[in-house]
Order: C-alpha cells, then structure tokens, then sequence
C-alpha cells in the first residue's frame, strides 16, 4: 500500500514538474488533441499569438500537424505586427489521451537578417553585374570562382560555362597564363597590382588590375580582377599626340622663323638665339623643371630679342662703341618685344619673361630695374643664358671669350646679380661637356673599334649604330664632337651633320670616309666638317685627331 502511494506521489509530482516545465518555458507551447482542438497554451504562447489561453483553448488549431515536422507560420495578430514563428510538433501524452505539442519559437530576428543578407546579395549582385568591366574572382590556380554578367557579354559566353574555367584561356587564348600575369605575385605579397597588356586574342589593348582577397587568418588565396579595354582611349590619346606634335612643331617653327628674322638683321649675333635656346633649356632641365616649363622657356629663349626688329640697324650693326642715345635705344628692345609679344596668346607668360630678360636681381637691370622676387625664374634663367653664350660666342669685333673668363663674370655676379643655382648649373654645363665624343656608325664593329681606341684618354665617348636615335640624344644635350660615318640607312651622315650644325654650331666634326666617297666627302666639308678618318683606320690617328679637335673647342670656348 506504501509503494503505491509512493508510486503515484512519484508520478503526481512528475506531472507537475513537466506541466511547470510548459508553463515556464521561453517557447511558446500548445496541446492540441488529434481533432486539432486547442487543449493548452502557455503564456509565450500566449504572447505569440496575441490571445488569452481562455479565448483559444476549445478553439481549432487551424495548422497542419505532422509529428516530428518543423514548418514555418506567420502569425497574424489582431492588432499588433505578425510574427515569424518556427514550429516543432511531437507525440505527446495529455489528461492520459495522446495529442500533439507543438513548440513555436519566435524568429522574426533571424528572418529579418536573412532577409536583410539576402537584400545587401542582391544588392552586391546587381553592383557586380552593373560593372562594365570584366570582373572575376580567380583563385591561386587561376581558376575563375565567380564572373559578373559582362564577362558573359563581352566574351559571348554563356554565364553558367565560366565558371571553373582557367581564365587565361578566355582572356589570352592560351593553355597557360602570360608571363606578365601579375596573380601569384599579388597573392604571395599582398600589394595589389596593374598591368597593361595588347592583348591579340580579344584583338584589342586591357589594363588587368588585381586586389587580392584574404581570408580570416590574413592569407590571400584569392584575387579580384578587373580586367578593361582601353583601345579606344590608347587610339585617342595617340591621336591626340600626334596631333599635339604637329601643332608644337607647327608652332616651333613660326617661332623659329620669327627668331630667325630678328638675327638676319643684326649680323654680329646671328645664331645667338639658338645658342641661347639651348643653354636655357639645358639649365632649365637640370634644375628640375618639367617637360611644360622647359618648352615655354624654349619658346621664351627663341624670342628673347624679337624687340631689335625695331632697332634701326645702322645701330644694331655698328662695328664701333654706341653713343648714349644709340645705348638707349638699344635698351628699349625688351619692351618692344614685349608690346609685340603680348598680343600672342601663348600658353606661357612668354611676353613677360622676354620683357625682363635684361633685369638683375639687385636692380641695376634693364629696361625697369626690377628686383630679385619681382624678377620672373624663367627670366632670371634666361639672363644667365643670353650672357654665357654672347661671351663664349664669337662676334666680328671681338674673337670669343674664353671660358675662364666667363666664369669669372659669372662668379663675380653670383648672388648678387644672378641667381646662385642658375649660376651653379650653368658653370657645372660649361665644364661637363669637355670630354665628351659621339661615335655614330651603322656597322657597330667600328663603334667598339673607335670607342676601345679612345680608352684611356679620359674623354666620354658614347656610340650609336642608329643616327637618327644618336640625333635625339645629340638634340637633348650637344656633343662638342662628332664622329659620323658618310653611308648610313635611314639618315646619312650629310644629313646628321646639317642637323647637328643647327642646333649647336659650335660641335667640331670628324667624318669617316671609305673608297668612292669623295663627292660626299666634298659636301661635308661645306657643312662644317673639320677631319676625315680613311678606312682602314689608324689609331694613333683617330687619337690625334680626337685631341686637337678636343683642344681647339676648349679653346674657342
């Protein structure tokens, strides 16, 4: 009799226990027997449904049950938002009748994520694919993980075949990525990369710009790619170019021409202008100036006395000492210039620099007396420049000066009435070019031959087997000799010296000659060459010849 009573005491209080367990349970808990009559709910339940236990027990549960089954419902509530719920069902005992529980758990956050997760992926999705370039994610095997829409578009593929392609078979055509592919590189180090390649294949010039991608422990196993077609804009910019080019050198020649009327009427300083083009240009590069500044104090040296048109030239061309009046005159060519000048809408403040070409630092300059700051840099570059080369050249009354002497000018004046870093740089260029020698021969046996014969002599002697790449050289910074052969493709040595002598004549020249080529030999001659080196050569002659000419520039200089 004890047992029992202990046995149902037992199963009293476990009743209790599992009754308390509903009850008190954070899930929504419901009893429905196998009608579908609603035999219990607990108090989250309760507030899921927005319902009192006493208005829904003895009503239909309305759901499906399927034992275990897990099903998502939406609970529309009467007067308040509905809830996602997740519902669990389970065989179940009630009141000694089998029925089902069913286990609501409310996950309106989690559908809300989801439904946040899944918005910001299509959201990326249609960023991805709005992208007009061609984008991939390519693995360590350069495998493609993922494509936007214009891979399939660009490449007339089919989206779901790109895939797990090797991306150098659609992008290069080939079996095995180029050898400028910069992928490996990018995921070893990190450092994102662009490449610009003419790609044959897809028949047309991509800029490849890879970002690698890493992963939770900072490794890069992947990379994004984004590949685009410059064609059109490389096609454009090199229109552009060219037609830039021609304009500039259109342009250059106006202005050559210009320069070149103002010296045809003064005799004593024709070439000046080029001689002066080329040490503003020289000092303007070394100290730093970009490729913009340098052309515009080009333009600025070529012009510089445009003013002396004005100038009656029984002045300009007067052998002896000028009068005051005639001085005066002469001084006013920079306004002149500028009065002609500033009608020109040039690119740079041309007008203005030729105006204070003759201005120095402490004011006792020309024609306004301007000071130091009020003096423009290219101005200032410009005064040291038209002085170097008015005393290094030779003029009918006066043989030129030797360069101890202007470097004694140029010292005396340093800081005070020229700028110290122009005066600096233009000493250094003065000095520089002494030793050096171009070599210029088609056949590159007799370039190593001249070069190795000169070894030893302390000169810097650089050869060319290409003329009109030794002309580019030549054209950035003038050697005091040449040595040419007569007989060469694309530009004879004829041609190299009249180029040459225009840009810088006081270049010394030697020209190599072989059998036959006296006519042409002739004809250098008239252009200003000062030896010939017969083949086969001697080599203390070419020695010899080198020194003496080297002297004599040094000398004249």
């Amino acid at each position: 009799m004890q047992n029992n009573i202990s046995i149902k005491k037992a199963l009293r209080e476990s009743e209790e226990n599992y009754l308390n367990m509903i009850v008190n349970n954070a899930d929504g808990i419901v009893i429905i027997d196998h009608k579908g009559i609603v035999k219990f709910m607990n108090p989250a339940a309760e507030v899921l449904f927005g319902i009192s236990a006493d208005d829904f027990v003895g009503e239909l549960f309305g759901s499906p049950l399927v034992a275990d089954n897990v099903t998502e419902l939406n609970i529309v509530r009467k007067g308040q938002l509905p809830v996602d719920v997740e519902m669990r069902v389970v065989e179940t005992n009630w009141g000694g009748e089998s029925a089902w529980l069913a286990s609501l758990r409310d996950i309106s956050s989690r559908i809300q994520v989801q439904k946040t997760l899944h918005h910001a992926a299509q959201e990326w999705e249609n960023c991805f694919d709005s992208i007009s370039d061609m984008v991939f994610i390519l693995d360590e095997n350069f495998r493609i993980l993922r494509a936007n829409k214009a891979v399939a578009d660009i490449l007339g593929i089919e989206r779901t075949k790109i895939s797990g392609q090797r991306c150098y078979r659609l992008i290069h055509g080939t079996e095995k990525p180029p050898a400028y592919c910069p992928l490996k590189d990018v995921l070893k180090t990190s450092i994102p990369q662009t490449t610009e390649q003419p790609e044959p294949y897809l028949k047309g010039i991509f800029t490849h710009r890879f970002f690698p991608i890493k992963n939770d422990k900072g490794e890069s196993l992947s990379a994004v790619t984004i590949i685009r077609d410059v064609s059109s804009q490389r096609k454009t910019e090199s229109e552009n170019s060219h037609l830039n080019e021609a304009l500039a050198n259109s342009f250059e020649g106006v202005t050559a021409a210009i320069s070149e009327l103002a010296e045809i009427r003064d005799a004593y300083t024709a070439g000046h202008a080029r001689g002066v083009t080329q040490w503003a240009v020289n000092i303007a590069r070394q100290m730093g100036m970009d490729k913009d500044a340098v052309h515009g104090i080009q333009v600025c040296a070529m012009l510089h006395d445009i003013g002396k048109i004005a100038i009656p030239s029984g002045i300009l061309n007067k052998p002896g000492k000028l009068s005051d009046n005639e001085w005066r005159i002469i001084a006013e060519h920079p306004k002149l210039a500028y009065d002609v000048l500033c009608n020109i809408p040039f690119p740079w403040p041309v007008a203005e620099v030729v105006y204070q070409h003759h201005e120095r630092l402490d004011g006792s300059g020309y024609p306004r007396g301007l000071k130091s700051d009020d003096i423009h840099k290219w101005a200032r570059i410009l005064s040291v420049a038209d002085v170097t080369d008015a005393m290094i050249s030779h003029r009918p009354y006066r043989p030129a000066l030797r360069k101890s002497v202007l470097k004694e000018e140029l010292l005396r004046g340093r800081g005070k009435i020229y700028e110290e870093q122009v005066i600096d740089i233009a000493l250094t260029l003065l000095f520089k070019e002494d030793h050096r020698i171009m070599v210029v021969d088609d056949e590159s046996a007799i370039v190593r031959f001249i070069t190795e014969a000169l070894d030893g002599l302390n000169f810097d002697v650089q050869g060319f087997s290409n003329p009109v790449e030794a002309f580019e050289v030549f054209k950035k910074h003038p050697f005091p000799l040449l040595i040419t052969d007569l007989c060469m493709p694309e530009m004879s040595g004829l041609e190299l010296l009249s180029k040459v002598q225009k840009i810088h004549p006081s270049t010394r020249s030697i020209v190599i000659t072989g059998y036959g080529e006296k006519e042409q030999a002739i004809q250098a001659l008239r252009l200003g060459a000062s030896e010939f080196l017969d083949k086969p050569f001697q080599i203390d002659l070419i020695r010899s010849s080198v020194e003496n000419l080297m002297k004599r520039y040094n000398e004249d200089k």
